[in-house]
């Protein structure tokens, strides 16, 4: 027997090496089928929207149900959260105005991340100067500008009612800025000449005059509707917007809201019966669909806010809906759309103020820019853009830039400022001296 191996150590090798050979295969097999890297099931995670001190984004998380996610800047987890539908978009509040930012979508599944998406540069916008030179008109013996609009820096339009200096003049209710003087340019309706609150025009010739009853103006000739002769139950009209002559929406107290849709006034359907002091909007890039928000307040109560979208008015809030963690926030002092992503809203409380920044489409995703302590109320709100425009009222003006606020109200403390309009390096902002009650111009141009 010497020279042979026994049979049965050869089998056992045999047996070894075949499990081992299979063992083997069945692991490359399956690495085939289950990569280590995450699958990418976060998709369409893209840019919405950069403004100078925060980014919008939109994603989508493929599978049904809870999907947790988190957003990471750089280096940072800046935003988390829970989505319960297929798509979204969420804010960093948080950014820094003319930076270059990574973003990036991470899937999360009990706290690890089981998926993430691609880098993402994003660029915000850069701030505005608050550096502004100030000049104030005065004009008549008593009076009071209720707004303004600029066609250009020569060519602005002061309405109220002002009686001027000189004894058995007749008051005027328009005045016209031509790069040197103010000269009186009264806007006359039926052989009437009334008092203006508000302006809006899409052209010098094509102008909306607000006297309680809605004015319009064509090649220079203006006719007023006197809404209650054509059967209408409304009150006076406060303000308007329209994103062209034949597609405008009047409010006013009351909860008044009418459309002219360039042949006829329909009062329409409000959740509120609240006065409706301003009014303000856009149309849709995408839909070309209308959007708007209108507010104010009532001199005994509380205000409300109200939305218009899908040709209907809904209620976003009012004194029996609170929205805000603070109930005593409802008085809509000004509304300001610079586009159809975002929405300027400053409430008043007791105390103090707020100016908040929503978002259009996901109202509740908002950000309060400031929380003041000032007396007196916000009227209204105007400018050039997200990042560059004016808030004014009681005895203030207030500039932001995209990311500061600076506030001038040391020097325009005696004033009661109702209107305003910013056109690129200049701003026109209306109202009446506490004082001596005269109607006044302030002029501001940026160095």
């Amino acid at each position: 027997m010497t020279g042979k191996l026994p049979i049965p150590n050869v089998s056992i090798n045999k047996l070894t090496v075949t499990v081992f050979s299979a063992i083997v295969l069945t692991t490359l097999m399956s690495c085939r089928e289950c990569p280590t890297e995450p699958q990418n099931e976060g998709k369409d995670f893209a840019l919405d929207y950069a403004g100078p001190s925060f980014v919008s984004l939109s994603f989508s998380i493929s599978g049904s149900g809870k999907r947790n996610y988190a957003i990471q800047r750089d280096s940072l987890i800046v935003l988390t959260g829970t989505l319960f539908g297929e798509d979204t978009i969420v804010t960093d509040w948080n950014a820094e105005p003319s930076k270059t930012f990574r973003y990036r979508l991470l899937v999360k599944d009990h706290g690890e991340t089981i998926d993430k998406s691609e880098w993402l540069s994003v660029t915000t916008m850069d701030t505005t100067s608050h550096d502004f030179t100030w000049t104030i008109d005065v004009l008549g013996e008593n009076g009071t500008f209720w707004d303004v609009w600029a066609f250009a820096e020569n060519n602005v339009w002061a309405v109220g009612f002002v009686y001027p200096e000189w004894a058995g003049s007749e008051v005027h209710n328009c005045y016209k800025w031509d790069g040197t003087q103010w000269l009186p340019q009264d806007i006359i309706s039926n052989y009437w000449k009334v008092h203006i609150y508000s302006i809006l025009a899409f052209n010098e010739y094509d102008i909306w005059a607000n006297s309680s009853y809605p004015q319009h103006s064509t090649d220079s000739t203006y006719y007023l509707y006197h809404l209650g002769d054509m059967g209408l139950d409304v009150g006076p009209i406060n303000d308007c917007w329209g994103k062209s002559s034949n597609d405008m929406y009047f409010v006013g107290n009351g909860g008044t809201i009418v459309h002219y849709d360039g042949q006829s006034f329909t009062k329409m359907a409000n959740p509120t019966d609240r006065k409706l002091r301003h009014v303000d909007g856009c149309v849709d890039s995408q839909t070309g669909e209308v959007r708007m928000w209108a507010g104010g307040w009532e001199s005994t109560g509380w205000g409300s806010l109200v939305k218009f979208e899908n040709s209907q008015w809904s209620l976003v809030w009012d004194a029996d809906h609170q929205f805000y963690p603070d109930q005593n926030y409802l008085d809509v002092g000004g509304i300001y759309i610079p586009n159809d992503k975002y929405i300027f809203v400053e409430v008043g409380g007791i105390e103090n103020n707020i100016l908040v920044i929503h978002s259009q489409k996901y109202f509740n995703d908002y950000h309060i820019l400031y929380s003041k302590d000032i007396a007196g109320a916000t009227l209204k709100i105007r400018g050039n853009a997200i990042n560059d425009f004016f808030v004014v009222g009681d005895h203030r003006i207030i500039h932001y830039n995209g990311r500061t606020f600076y506030f001038y109200t040391d020097i325009f403390e005696n004033f009661r400022l109702l209107g305003v309009f910013q056109i690129s390096d200049f701003v026109f902002i209306v109202g009446e001296e506490f004082s001596s009650q005269k109607a006044i111009v302030i002029r501001g141009e940026r160095q």
